[in-house]
């Protein structure tokens, strides 16, 4: 009697469902530590252990103060160290917090990036890259569920995305 007076859903519909049903609870009684991030010191030799971060060798590229670079190397750690706290706590937080925030990021740089970009020489478009990267540190985010807008989350996030081989973003235009 298959069909008759029963119903069925699949795996995915299950598992949907689930996560549905996870985002809403974590919504409600989930809050992560951006305060506590937020004044949290780095270890010692943060900047040679980030040394070899493509967006550090990008900033560089560009021409970025030594003093902004540091500052994108503490908010990078302040950011993926809060990442990874929280996804020991709650492993749906990536997924269904941080990944819909890290996307609204990718869309409102890459729109900014385009207002910036020409095809001039290559001296002209490391300070137009530079230019670019000011403007978009200086671009602020609304809260996003339980992401809370703080400027260090914001901008290692950027940094983040210009770390992710599969988004292809870069600070050089």
């Amino acid at each position: 009697m298959v069909g008759e007076k029963r119903w069925e859903i699949s795996n995915k519909q299950f598992f949907d469902i689930i996560e549905k049903a996870m985002k809403d609870f974590y919504n409600e009684n989930y809050n992560p530590k951006f305060d506590e991030y937020q004044i949290k010191e780095p270890p010692e030799n943060i900047e040679g252990k980030y040394k070899d971060k493509h967006f550090v060798y990008e900033l560089t590229s560009i021409s970025c103060p030594k003093e902004e670079i540091e500052e994108a190397i503490v908010d990078y750690w302040r950011t993926v160290s809060l990442l990874g706290e929280e996804n020991q706590k709650s492993p749906s937080f990536y997924k269904s917090e941080y990944t819909p925030y890290r996307m609204e990021v990718l869309k409102r740089v890459r729109m900014k990036k385009n207002e910036y970009k020409h095809n001039v020489e290559e001296k002209e478009n490391n300070r137009r890259s530079l230019d670019f990267y000011i403007a978009a540190i200086q671009m602020q985010f609304q809260n996003q569920r339980s992401i809370q807008s703080y400027t260090y989350f914001s901008h290692g996030t950027m940094q983040n995305l210009v770390e992710d081989t599969e988004i292809e973003f870069s600070w050089i235009l």
